[in-house]
């Protein structure tokens, strides 16, 4: 559906029609048309690969240069709950390696999360921050299991990331329910699969989707 792309690039629905933003809520899929941090860590990989490309090499210039494309996307996108909170933690990130400093994934969460329910109190009522917050609670756990699990056979590491794709799923579904219960949301549980089946077609499709909106722009 050509309305799905500029969705999953910048999180513009208006071209969407009704029954395809119907079908992805019912299947738990509606999340890929919200920026989130998926989206922010997507920009920055391609980011990274042209910074790379014209040979701005790693250093406090490849940082900065990384922080203000992050900084762009933001203004493009405009600012949300949830990309709020993906660009903040991926600035501290990208500040904390330009100093130096070890910071722990749930610690950088915790932080973001503080910063910005000062900045704006009234996140602290946002359904989508707080689905936003707890799925990204959710994966940091995840992943910090997985990198504990590296190694093995070219065979092992894929099983383990097929599993691990399947665990953050789950694990993000689980905690989210809560919340998406109380607003009257439900639970998908079918959306497991539907997001298992759906994320190896997020990448290339969002990096697609952000050349074609360089060139056309």
């Amino acid at each position: 559906v050509r309305g799905l792309l500029p969705g999953l690039v910048v999180g513009q629905t208006d071209q969407m029609p009704e029954d395809l933003l119907t079908a992805m809520r019912d299947s738990g899929l509606s999340h890929l048309s919200a920026v989130s941090g998926g989206n922010i860590s997507i920009v920055l990989i391609v980011w990274l690969a042209v910074l790379r490309g014209v040979r701005v090499r790693r250093g406090r210039w490849q940082i900065l240069a990384l922080a203000l494309g992050v900084v762009a996307y933001v203004v493009v996108v405009q600012p949300q709950p949830s990309v709020d909170r993906a660009a903040l933690m991926s600035l501290a990130a990208l500040g904390a390696q330009m100093l130096g400093w070890g910071m722990r994934p749930l610690g950088v969460l915790a932080g973001t999360v503080c910063v910005l329910v000062l900045v704006d109190p009234f996140l602290a009522v946002s359904p989508g921050f707080a689905m936003s917050v707890l799925a990204t609670c959710a994966l940091c756990v995840v992943a910090n299991r997985r990198s504990k699990s590296q190694g093995g056979s070219l065979v092992h590491r894929m099983l383990v990331g097929v599993a691990s794709a399947g665990v953050c799923a789950i694990a993000a579904t689980i905690v989210v329910a809560p919340v998406s219960v109380i607003f009257g949301n439900g639970v998908q549980v079918g959306g497991i699969v539907a997001n298992v089946l759906a994320e190896p077609a997020v990448f290339p499709a969002t990096i697609s989707g952000l050349l074609a909106g360089v060139v056309g722009w």
